[in-house]
């Protein structure tokens, strides 16, 4: 990205980032955690909050593209399960 971190302080920046993750388990979701922690760990290493910013939102694309594609087939799964039970309800009420 053009920042002063060589490829060994890029190392150390990668392996501490879960720590600021895991270090902020009371907070609910986390939820500004992981960046917050990146920003202040960067600094450390000379790089722009801005570009920590990029680097941290950038991390989060994988989760993304995993994460709502999975949550939108879990949706329809179980908005089908719960009409076809309904639908099986509706036909034993209608025998009945």
């Amino acid at each position: 990205m053009g920042y002063p971190p060589g490829f060994g302080d890029a190392g150390i920046i990668q392996t501490l980032m879960p720590s600021g993750g895991g270090a902020s388990f009371a907070i609910p979701g986390a939820l500004g955690a992981q960046e917050g922690g990146l920003i202040v760990l960067c600094a450390i290493f000379g790089v722009p909050p801005e570009a920590a910013l990029a680097l941290s939102l950038v991390k989060r694309i994988p989760d993304l593209v995993i994460g709502v594609p999975g949550l939108l087939a879990w949706q329809a799964m179980e908005g089908w399960h719960f009409h076809s039970r309904r639908a099986v309800a509706d036909n034993q009420n209608e025998q009945a």
